[in-house]
């Protein structure tokens, strides 16, 4: 479950595809702010080097 939870987080910052289709969405939190391009380096941290 690991890597699929990493794999979705990449797709939906755009380094990854999903279901064979690799786009860019537009991630926002609840204050608008952009989350996009910060996702890959913090699942990376929490899914990979917590192992």
């Amino acid at each position: 479950m690991t890597d699929v939870f990493y794999t979705i987080l990449l797709g939906l910052d755009g380094c990854a595809s999903i279901g064979g289709i690799q786009e860019t969405y537009e991630l926002k939190d609840e204050n608008g702010n952009q989350l996009n391009g910060e996702i890959e380096g913090y699942a990376y941290e929490y899914f990979q080097e917590s192992e």
